[in-house]
């Protein structure tokens, strides 16, 4: 699950109507907006990344990661970081199970993002 997917994907060459935020002559971003979403009570399995966070207000509550999924949960933006629109704020994880990781292992969180980034 990607929250905000466009943000960090190379876009050049597609028809994108968000807000320009960085382009090279190989590359073209754009801000992505999904704020205040809510991933809840979901299985995650035989995948590499479970849930990417990369807009402000994500729930993320009472999910179950398998031992397979290499990274669990995933917060940050560096292109949003490198915007007016600063760090991914109200992020707010909660209750969820890890299988054979620590919280530490499970939940990969951006410098920029660590203080608005609530975990319980």
């Amino acid at each position: 699950m990607w929250v905000a997917s466009r943000q960090s994907r190379n876009l050049k060459g597609f028809e994108c109507g968000a807000y320009l935020v960085k382009q090279t002559l190989f590359a073209s971003y754009h801000l992505d907006s999904a704020k205040d979403n809510q991933i809840i009570d979901n299985q995650f399995t035989q995948v590499e990344q479970g849930v990417i966070v990369e807009d402000d207000g994500t729930l993320i509550r009472d999910n179950t990661f398998a031992a397979d999924v290499r990274l669990p949960i995933q917060v940050g933006s560096k292109i949003r970081e490198d915007t007016a629109a600063g760090p991914i704020k109200h992020t707010l994880i909660n209750n969820n199970t890890f299988a054979d990781k620590t919280i530490k292992q499970a939940i990969d969180i951006r410098a920029a993002s660590k203080t608005a980034t609530q975990i319980e």
